[in-house]
């Protein structure tokens, strides 16, 4: 049978293969382009907003499991309590492994890269490193200020020379509320208080 002896309802109401196969490669082209979003790619997209990044629920204090033996083996092996190094975790970067700040510290503990190098850090961003240097370097300045945890943490933030100028907590807007809330989260552990002296042996 001829097309032209087909009737033309008969005719538009198949499309071609080649319509198919067009119309096909036209959604690909769309979506890929982002024109064009499917119930099935926005539910991806928005499971993977929702999912937790690697390293904390940024809404609470305590770490996934993920850090705790990193933090544990950390506290037992430089004497400084796990709910101090939790604390400033917590403050530096929400648990967040990958954080940069605009002045270049990165990491869970966020370590500048003179502080990095001076512990011997390879990779900032790997949990284990990143966490035995933030603690070793808050066990040297515990060991320094006699214990003290809101000297120790005010310097952490702002520096040993910035302590060592101004006598005490210097008068930072920002290093002032830093080492308020990390007494706050140090207040709400099961093993530590506010103003309490850690050991440093």
């Amino acid at each position: 049978m001829h097309l032209r002896t087909l009737r033309p309802d008969f005719v538009h109401s198949r499309p071609s293969a080649l319509a198919i196969v067009l119309s096909g490669v036209f959604l690909v082209l769309t979506a890929e382009a982002g024109v064009s979003r499917t119930p099935i790619t926005l539910a991806v997209a928005e499971f993977r907003a929702k999912a937790p990044r690697p390293g904390g629920n940024l809404n609470s204090s305590k770490p996934t499991p993920t850090f705790d033996p990193y933090i544990n083996a950390a506290s037992r092996e430089h004497g400084v309590s796990h709910e101090l190094i939790r604390a400033i975790i917590q403050t530096e970067s929400e648990f967040d492994h990958r954080a940069v700040s605009s002045r270049g510290a990165c990491g869970l503990m966020q370590l500048m890269p003179g502080t990095a190098r001076r512990f011997g850090v390879v990779d900032c961003f790997d949990a284990r490193e990143n966490i035995l240097a933030g603690t070793r370097y808050l066990k040297l300045l515990l060991t320094r200020y006699d214990g003290s945890v809101s000297l120790s943490i005010a310097a952490y933030n702002a520096g040993e020379g910035a302590v060592a100028r101004h006598g005490g907590i210097p008068p930072y807007r920002q290093t002032q509320a830093y080492v308020r809330k990390v007494i706050a989260l140090l207040a709400q552990g099961s093993d530590t208080r506010p103003g309490r002296r850690f050991a440093t042996t």
